[in-house]
């Protein structure tokens, strides 16, 4: 058995069953949405020709079919990536010859600090880190598609709990001048899980994958980036921006450069295919926490 199974804090594991659903938006979603935009939006060119083009990464709808897979219900937190900093893995905190001497402490008792006060905050950490947790625990990063599937389910909806939008099902952009954290526990918001029960699905932060697209950087040359999910919560919507129930559909995609910064604005789930499986004593049990 894998180090990291032992080590970290219990993961709760959800099953997605094998079957078809439905990946990508309809061309009538895509309309729908388009068409419900604020009139100032819809009269800017620019902006409409934007998300149109947006749009068009998820258009037209696929059915894919995906064998059986087993996703975190909620996002890693600080308290269980505590334990992977701290690991003898060749890419933990304690490990990589970027943090020796002070850096190396300075980095440590930055992440126990964490753990200790956001101890049920989602970790924000770089794709690289994402990856190296996961292998020291024995699983590995979702695929895009497979994120897609267990935040929406087979039924092609727009966001976890349906096609109506409701802001209270998560941690979206609100008037946060009295909050002293960004983020909210990955708990809190239980009404926005999936049909599958897979919570924070959109809200909170983006969440890395292991899906990759080729296309323009910060700097427009053609490049790899790794593909994002999910939506970062705590955005300040400009006027020229489209409102939240546009942007956080849970199609939407974002394509970042992986990085191993240990500050970032993103966070992540594993999940265990049936070769996983062996190694987690229990997975796949029915689950009796709804």
């Amino acid at each position: 058995m894998w180090k990291g199974v032992q080590e970290v804090k219990e993961i709760d594991w959800i099953e997605i069953p094998e079957g078809d659903f439905i990946y990508g938006l309809r061309t009538a979603q895509a309309e729908g949405l388009l068409d419900a935009l604020p009139i100032p939006l819809k009269e800017n060119s620019t902006v409409e020709i934007s998300l149109r083009q947006e749009l068009l990464h998820e258009v037209p709808e696929r059915v894919v079919n995906l064998p059986t897979f087993y996703i975190s219900r909620f996002p890693i937190t600080w308290e269980q990536y505590l334990p992977f900093g701290q690991s003898s893995h060749h890419f933990s905190y304690r490990k990589l010859p970027a943090y020796a001497g002070s850096a190396r402490k300075a980095v440590l008792e930055s992440l126990q600090k964490a753990a200790d006060t956001h101890s049920d905050l989602p970790v924000c950490t770089g794709w690289y880190f994402a990856l190296a947790f996961c292998d020291w625990l024995g699983a590995r990063l979702p695929t895009s598609v497979e994120w897609e599937k267990a935040a929406r389910g087979t039924d092609g909806r727009l966001y976890p709990w349906g096609d109506v939008w409701d802001p209270e099902r998560g941690n979206f952009s609100r008037d946060r001048s009295y909050w002293t954290e960004k983020t909210r526990p990955v708990t809190a918001y239980p009404l926005g899980q999936s049909p599958y029960g897979v919570m924070d699905m959109v809200g909170n932060t983006y969440e890395w994958t292991f899906s990759t697209s080729i296309e323009h950087n910060s700097i427009g040359t053609l490049t790899e980036l790794v593909v994002c999910r999910s939506c970062q919560g705590d955005l300040v919507v400009e006027e020229d921006e489209p409102p939240e129930w546009f942007r956080n559909r849970v199609t939407a995609r974002l394509a970042r450069e992986p990085n191993d910064s240990p500050i970032t604005r993103l966070g992540f789930r594993p999940v265990l295919t049936a070769w996983h499986k062996q190694i987690w004593t229990g997975v796949g049990k029915p689950n009796n926490n709804g």
